[in-house]
């Protein structure tokens, strides 16, 4: 699969994925900050950083998303926020 980069170097936030799991931002850039959210697009889940175009992974199941949020938020001390398919928070975990 091929994905078009942004002229930054960033991989948009909502590109066609062609597999069920893909890993989008490698390496995450160092000036990306905030909290992780983990969100549904359109039937899988997506875990990305809010009010950036910078996406971790597109995962098939919320739990994927979620431990690839937990892993690059331990190693930055960020927040995770977890939210349900109709895009209400369902929680909100810190390292």
């Amino acid at each position: 699969m091929t994905l078009t980069r942004n002229p930054d170097g960033r991989i948009p936030a909502d590109p066609a994925l062609e597999a069920d799991r893909t890993e989008l931002a490698d390496p995450i850039p160092d000036d990306v900050s905030g909290p992780i959210h983990v969100t549904t697009q359109g039937d899988n889940w997506k875990a990305g950083f809010a009010g950036s175009d910078v996406v971790i992974a597109v995962t098939p199941t919320k739990a994927e998303a979620l431990e690839r949020a937990k892993s690059i938020a331990t190693e930055r001390e960020l927040a995770v926020v977890v939210h349900r398919k109709d895009g209400s928070i369902q929680k909100r975990l810190s390292f």
